[in-house]
């Protein structure tokens, strides 16, 4: 009686998301040199976030002299982020080229929901108090890379280069 041939929203959110996987970051993944897997760099990215978000921390003990108990919610947000890096670091060797990179299906959750937080990050960093926006810009590139960083991490490896084999039988000696 009541027929919706429209998908639900979260099936729309996740075509979104496989679309920025699939065409956004993966051709990118796929033009990085031999030596720089998609892997290595999203990790470095991890990194990054966790230091500019650390950053952002110390500059709000430091700067604006809040207690250690006033940003005690975004230290134990920034442990769980360093546990995160931790785990995913841990996990690298279950990525194997030539199969399907497991992190693709168990961070699209994680993907999804780190966009609309960095989008807001950036949207404070805008709006904010003149004597927040250091501290703000510091969160909105740690947030901002670390979509990257989720993003690089769930592209498929590239294969190994074949390498050319060479015999005594195959040298041109011309």
């Amino acid at each position: 009686m009541f027929s919706n041939n429209k998908p639900p929203i979260s099936d729309r959110i996740l075509a979104l998301d496989l679309w920025l996987l699939d065409r956004f970051f993966q051709p990118i993944a796929d033009r990085l040199p031999e030596k720089w897997s998609a892997l290595k760099i999203g990790m470095s990215l991890q990194l990054g976030s966790l230091v500019f978000s650390a950053g952002s921390l110390i500059l709000l003990v430091l700067y604006f002299e809040m207690s250690i108990f006033s940003v005690l919610f975004n230290v134990m947000a920034w442990c769980l982020g360093v546990l995160f890096y931790l785990s995913i670091y841990r996990m690298q060797s279950i990525i194997r080229v030539g199969f399907l990179n497991p992190f693709r299906m168990m961070l699209a959750g994680i993907r999804i929901i780190s966009i609309p937080f960095a989008i807001y990050s950036i949207y404070l960093g805008i709006v904010a108090d003149q004597r927040f926006q250091e501290t703000l810009l510091l969160n909105s590139i740690s947030n901002t890379i670390f979509v990257f960083g989720i993003y690089l991490i769930s592209c498929q490896p590239n294969p190994p280069p074949e390498k050319k084999r060479q015999t005594a039988f195959s040298l041109n000696t011309m």
